[in-house]
Order: C-alpha cells, then sequence, then structure tokens
C-alpha cells in the first residue's frame, strides 16, 4: 500500500482482534492521518469447505464396461466453515454457480505432464505400445461429459447434481486397473465482477470454497495396494482375545437378562483392507414360538474407531463410511463399509452389541428331549457367531469367525412345605390326635 505524494500518509493494522463481521477471521484496517478521511476496513472472503457424497448408477464393475455406456454420478455437498468448523447452509442462490465437472483428472494429469515433457515418457507408454490401448488417444479422457442436470439446492442447504459420463472405448483398452477413474465435480462464481470480491458481492453469497473432497472414484477391476505387489489383508475378529468366550447367565436372574458384547476387529496387514463385511447372527434359537428356550436379540450395535474411540455408525445411524443394518427381529447385524472405506494395517475397530436374553425356560433344555436324539445332538447353546470378510484377498480365514456363549446356569427353585397343621381343638382329650 502507497499513499500518493498528495495525500496523508496513514496506517495499517491486522490483528485477531478486530473481527467486525463476526465471521473468525481478522479484517485489515487502514486508517489515515487526515481525519476527515474515513476509516477503510478490508475483510477476507468466507471460505468453506465442501464435503461430497456420490453414488453411481448402474452397480457395474470397471471391467465391464463397453464404448457408449452412460455412467450417472450423483453428487452431494454440503459446506463447512473453515474457521469455526461450523455447518454452512447453501444459500438458494448457489444454483445459479458455474458448475464443472473433469471427466478424468488423472488421465489428463498425465497428458498435461507429457505435453509440458514432449521429450519424456513413463511406464504407462511402454505398457499401451505393447498392448491394444494403444488405440486410445492420450490428449482425450477415457470418458467425457455427456450432460450434468437436475442442479439441486435443498432445504437443509445442500447441492446436488447429476452428471452423465460417456465411455469412449471399452474397459479393455483403458487400463482402469493402471490409472483408475476419478471424476471432479466444483462450482465457480458466475460474475466476473466478484472475482475481485467488490462491495456488489456479499461474503455469504459469494464464498471461495475448497472442492478438493469431491472426487468420485470408479471402483478399479483390481485392487491396487502399492508398494506390495500384491493385495493381501488378513482380517481378524475376536473378543476377549480369543475366538471364542463363554459368559455365565443364570437363570431367573433379572441383572443377566442384559448384555453387552465387545467383538475386536483388527487388520493384520501386510495391506489396507477394503470392502469390509460382518455379519453378527444369533445362536440357539427354538425352532417355534411353542417351544421353550433362549432367544438372544440384538437391540443395539455400535461401530468405534478402538485407537480414538470415535463413534463411526450405530445400528439406528449410519453415516457416509459405515452403514449397520438390523432387521426388526433381532435375530442378525449387518456391518458394511462404503465406497473408499479401508482398514489401514494394524489398525483396531470395537463392534459393541447391546443383546437382550428373551424366553427363559423353566426347565433344563435336557429336561425335554425328544424321541429323536440326533435332534438333540443338534442343539447349539445360545449365543452370538461374528464373520468379517472383505474383497481383499486374505491369507487366513481362520481368524475371520468369533463366537461369544452364553452360559447358562440353573439352580433348582425348592419350596418346602410345612405339611397340613393339627387341628387345634380345645376339649378333654387327654391322647394327641394321631395323623395319618
Amino acid at each position: 500500500l502507497e499513499a500518493p505524494n498528495s495525500a496523508a500518509g496513514f496506517g495499517v493494522s491486522l490483528s485477531r482482534s478486530i473481527d467486525v463481521d463476526s465471521d473468525g477471521g481478522p479484517e485489515l484496517a487502514v486508517t489515515t492521518f487526515d481525519p476527515k478521511v474515513p476509516l477503510l476496513l478490508y475483510s477476507l472472503p468466507l471460505r468453506l469447505r465442501a464435503r461430497c457424497s456420490s453414488r453411481f448408477q448402474p452397480r457395474i464393475t470397471a471391467n465391464q464396461i463397453r464404448k457408449g455406456d452412460i455412467i450417472t454420478v450423483r453428487f452431494t455437498a454440503n459446506f463447512i466453515d473453515s474457521i469455526n468448523g461450523k455447518s454452512f447452509p447453501a444459500p438458494s442462490n448457489f444454483k445459479a454457480r458455474s458448475y464443472q465437472v473433469n471427466p478424468d483428472i488423472l488421465w489428463l494429469e498425465r497428458y498435461d505432464f507429457l505435453s509440458k515433457y514432449p521429450n519424456s515418457t513413463d511406464f504407462l507408454n511402454e505398457l499401451l505400445f505393447i498392448k491394444q490401448s494403444f488405440k486410445l488417444d492420450p490428449a482425450k479422457p477415457r470418458f467425457t461429459l455427456k450432460e450434468m442436470s437436475d442442479i439441486r439446492v435443498s432445504s437443509s442447504g445442500s447441492v446436488s447434481a447429476n452428471v452423465k459420463l460417456l465411455a469412449q472405448e471399452d474397459a479393455q483398452f483403458m487400463e482402469l486397473d493402471t490409472i483408475p477413474l476419478h471424476v471432479a465435480f466444483r462450482s465457480v462464481l458466475p460474475d466476473s465482477q466478484c472475482a475481485g470480491y467488490t462491495q456488489s458481492c456479499p461474503k455469504s453469497t459469494q464464498p471461495l470454497i475448497d472442492w478438493s473432497d469431491c472426487v468420485w472414484k470408479l471402483p478399479p477391476p483390481t485392487y491396487l495396494c502399492p508398494p506390495h505387489p500384491k493385495c493381501s489383508a488378513n482380517l481378524q475378529i475376536s473378543i476377549n482375545g480369543g475366538a471364542d468366550s463363554h459368559t455365565p447367565v443364570q437363570f431367573g436372574r433379572r441383572e443377566d437378562v442384559n448384555q453387552t458384547l465387545m467383538f475386536v476387529l483388527r487388520n493384520n496387514g501386510p495391506t489396507r483392507s477394503e470392502g469390509i463385511r460382518v455379519l453378527l447372527k444369533t445362536l440357539g434359537w427354538p425352532k417355534n414360538e411353542t417351544q421353550l428356550g433362549i432367544r438372544v436379540l440384538i437391540n443395539k450395535v455400535q461401530l468405534k474407531d478402538a485407537s480414538t474411540g470415535v463413534l463411526l455408525a450405530t445400528s439406528d445411524r449410519p453415516t457416509s463410511r459405515w452403514s449397520i443394518n438390523l432387521p426388526n427381529n433381532g435375530a442378525a447385524a449387518l456391518i458394511t463399509s462404503q465406497q473408499d472405506t479401508a482398514i489401514d494395517p494394524d489398525q483396531q475397530l470395537f463392534i459393541i452389541v447391546d443383546t437382550f436374553l428373551s424366553g427363559l425356560a423353566p426347565a433344563r433344555y435336557e429336561d425335554e428331549k425328544s424321541e429323536d436324539s440326533e435332534e438333540i445332538d443338534k442343539f447349539t447353546s445360545p449365543g452370538i457367531v461374528a464373520n468379517v470378510s472383505s474383497v481383499i484377498e486374505d491369507p487366513t480365514l481362520e481368524t475371520n469367525v468369533a463366537i461369544s456363549i452364553f452360559d447358562v446356569a440353573y439352580k433348582p427353585q425348592i419350596r418346602i412345605n410345612p405339611g397340613a397343621a393339627p387341628p387345634a381343638l380345645v376339649d378333654e382329650r387327654k391322647e394327641p390326635p394321631h395323623l395319618s
């Protein structure tokens, strides 16, 4: 900042204590030595961070794509204030912003690099020359933007849009396992005057937005786990440090009706694990409603990060990375990871299961033996079994199952009656009456 020679000098103040508009960011105050000139305030633009979720149709794998296929990706963006970390509902005028899509980020970034250094080459050049993929034009994306439509601003302040991508070649020619398909979504200011953020562009309606999180990734046909030669993750699920656990419960004791179990899910490596699926299933249910027995009901399931204690998901509140499905009868529960969610090597998750023991029997199961002895041998004690799997190769499947058994202790309930009391007759008999 410089003052003209004919003007009075000025002073500049920049401090965290100067926050006139209470947005959490400082203002730049400029004052002159001329008392007739008013104070000038320069405010930083409002800075937001976009958090995006995406889903695509049809649900196909990368190796099923054919030339001319159309993939529709639905982007949904929510905004967070970078200063205070609070949610920022998008105003209605966000619909008028100019929205843009990069249909093939990695492919075009590679082309830009080779354009700047024409004499250089990379491993993909040799790969494409050897294979049939040489028919691809490196200057053009493998997918093009066919249409972007249905741009909406919801009442909750989120922005969503549909993006249709057109495949230019069959999957066998696009090397999607070497260079995955990444699609970026963003919006820019529609008014050129707002590039300078003059007084005609209010901060709340024309903020600066970080769109780096708004990238959709098509799952590759084969998972890449550099620097390892292939993806391999040994998943282990345990309870109380082992593959099985026995919890004693006493028949007829109300304090034992509600039980909480905690399974530990661990990735023993060597690479990350994706596409995780944990099935919780109850054991020992009677064959029908009339048969006496104990039914283990799953009431609630929680998933937590073991190192931080952060709640990742619950059975009544799924998140963008994890979901837990719990049927009404409480007989099972399914935990699944969403796209791009992985468990790193040596990472642990806690699976907390709240159960209810229903239908307590008035006698031991052994007292209700049927004539078929084979059916008795097939009887399973009440409990819960947890089975984990993933799309990544697991070399040791023996560690993928953990069982928790409820050992029911039946204590006899004995009532002692004094019997019939002798008649309390008052008469002249000298001998007591004989009781038969």
